[in-house]
Order: C-alpha cells, then structure tokens, then sequence
C-alpha cells in the first residue's frame, strides 16, 4: 500500500469504541435482514490484523445468531462481508446526513 495509507491504517489499527458496537447491536443483520440484537462481527482486513489480534471496531457489520457463525465456518464469504460493510457504511451516513441532497 501507500505511504499515506500505511500511515492512517497503522493509526487506526487498534479503534474501539464500545458505543459503536452498541449501536451495531441494534441494526438489523445485514445479511439476511433478522430484526436485532445483532451480533458484532469484526472482519479482519489487511494490514489491519495479525496472528491473534482482533480486527478493529470500525470493520464491524451487524449479523444474526445465524450468519455470524455462518462467517465463522466460512460460509460467508470475504467479499460479501466486505459488501455487507460498504452496504453498513452507506446506511449509516444516509441516516445521519438524510440521505443525498
């Protein structure tokens, strides 16, 4: 990765934030669309993980009992989790922002 880049991750490697994953306990699972509580699911991203550290708050979707331990057996795959992360994000600043416009 880039410099820049490399710099901004190394700062936000290690962000928690236990009324975040409150609120991400709130949400509706975002793979299947179950009503909460959710649990938090943290995907592990490169660069921002290593043997036996914990992937930081911010790559957080909230899933059902149901697909959080499908994602653990792997039967969910990477790149849905990263959608359903893109798709977490989108919601979430629609919802603070109203939407575009």
């Amino acid at each position: 990765m880039g410099k820049v880049v490399d710099i901004v991750l190394a700062k936000k490697k290690n962000w928690r934030c236990k009324p975040y994953l409150e609120s991400i306990r709130l949400r509706p699972c975002v793979s299947c669309g179950i009503h909460a509580p959710s649990h938090p699911h943290h995907i592990s991203l490169p660069g921002l993980t290593g043997i036996g550290t914990k992937a930081p708050d911010s790559t957080v979707i909230p899933l059902c009992t149901i697909c959080h331990a499908a994602a653990h057996r792997g039967s969910l795959s990477y790149q849905d989790q990263l959608e359903m992360l893109v798709i977490l994000l989108m919601k979430s600043l629609e919802e603070r922002y109203d939407g575009p416009g």
